[in-house]
């Protein structure tokens, strides 16, 4: 059976202090009783293992090791009234089972302990009954004492350094663990796991993002496993690039599509328009990539839906499987647009074309009716970014 901690850490200075307790009784001139001093010696030497079993066998817990400090309490108190009171023998004693109790033991046991001790020898002591000992009982109490200092700080410096060594192990362990499991979720409930926050719903201007690759399903059906595994995520991972370069935070993949939130600064425009840009550069990417796909015989073609306006932003799911998103009908409209996108087109709502306007060029299409919307939405194609104006006060003339 596997020894509580506890009880394994407390069994050596126990061991270590009763043997310099026995040494002590052998020596000592102020025990009347030889019988009584063998049998009290016996008994200092055997209790450390005896306690050490008996805990190990029926208590083997933390309370159960730190209630068998009562046990110290009702020797210690015993043996000073053996030893008839020995002004330093008592307090060598006294003291060892102080730095003792302390080692696992809350201050209230100590007080308890302490409390034992004070009971037992008010009960037997008398004025005048206490007897000063040998020069060489003093000695050994004083070694006894030093020695058990001595071993109790060793402990503490080894159980310091274990600690240190195990957190320093433990923050090893969850930075590689964070740097494993950040892939596969976002950084707002990666944040909340390892710093044991909760994550609270709450309303968001937000900018989203949707895309999917027109006839990727096709495309699957003709190529194996390995090669789609690699191809889409090839496709995945330089959408991932640009979207985090731009400042967006990619919310899931769904097959070839993709899901993008942007409302990290404070300034919805500077968001939208950050996120239309992220787009024409997404557009743009997949372009070069089709070149090198060409070669398993289809064209490979991006749409592109985004819409600006307020979401709810949280943790959705079952006790089971939670998943950190955003939800609302800035989502469904921005999901609805890239549907009704023509091959390798960006559509944006008029929300989101009010926010880019200054920066974006953008052609008017007619009002689309979208599946779960009553009225007619107001889309704008993306076509361009606009050039940067001049300010003519910039500008010096060449005579």
């Amino acid at each position: 059976m596997e020894s509580n901690r506890l009880i394994q850490f407390i069994y050596c200075p126990r061991v270590a202090v009763y043997l310099g307790v026995a040494v002590t009784l052998l020596v000592s001139d102020t025990i009347v009783v030889e019988a009584m001093r063998w049998a009290l010696v016996v008994v200092v030497v055997v209790y450390p293992h005896v306690a050490f079993r008996v805990s190990r066998r029926y208590f083997n817990h933390a309370k159960g090791a730190r209630f068998s400090m009562l046990a110290d309490g009702l020797l210690v108190g015993f043996v000073v009234v053996v030893i008839n009171f020995n002004p330093l023998v008592s307090v060598c004693m006294v003291t060892c089972l102080v730095m003792g109790t302390l080692l696992i033991c809350p201050p209230v046991m100590l007080l308890a302990n302490l409390a034992i001790v004070g009971v037992i020898c008010s009960v037997f002591f008398t004025p005048g009954h206490e007897v000063v000992g040998s020069w060489m009982q003093e000695v050994i109490s004083v070694v006894v004492l030093l020695g058990f200092n001595g071993f109790v700080a060793f402990l503490c410096f080894r159980y310091t350094s274990t600690l240190v060594d195990v957190r320093r192990s433990a923050g090893k362990k969850h930075a590689l663990l964070q740097h494993r499991i950040r892939p596969y979720i976002a950084d707002q409930v990666l944040f909340s796991i390892t710093e044991n926050q909760a994550i609270a719903s709450r309303r968001k201007h937000l900018t989203v993002f949707f895309s999917d690759i027109e006839g990727f399903t096709r495309l699957m059906d003709q190529l194996n496993e390995n090669t789609i595994t690699r191809l889409l995520n090839e496709y995945l991972n330089e959408m991932s690039q640009i979207a985090h370069r731009y400042g967006g935070t990619v919310d899931k993949y769904m097959g070839d599509g993709v899901m993008v939130l942007f409302g990290q600064s404070m300034d919805v425009s500077r968001d939208a328009v950050s996120c239309v840009k992220m787009a024409l550069a997404m557009r743009d990417k997949l372009a070069e990539l089709a070149l090198s796909w060409q070669c398993f015989g289809r064209d490979l073609h991006i749409r592109i839906g985004i819409h600006s306006g307020f979401c709810t932003v949280g943790n959705f799911g079952s006790a089971a499987r939670m998943e950190y998103t955003a939800i609302g009908s800035t989502v469904n409209r921005a999901s609805r647009l890239e549907g009704c996108a023509d091959t390798d087109e960006i559509l944006i709502s008029s929300a989101t074309y009010r926010l880019v306007q200054a920066e974006i060029t953008c052609r008017a299409r007619p009002p689309v009716r979208v599946k779960g919307i009553d009225t007619p939405m107001d889309i704008f194609s993306v076509n361009s970014i606009k050039p940067k104006q001049i300010p003519l006060g910039n500008v010096r003339l060449l005579k």
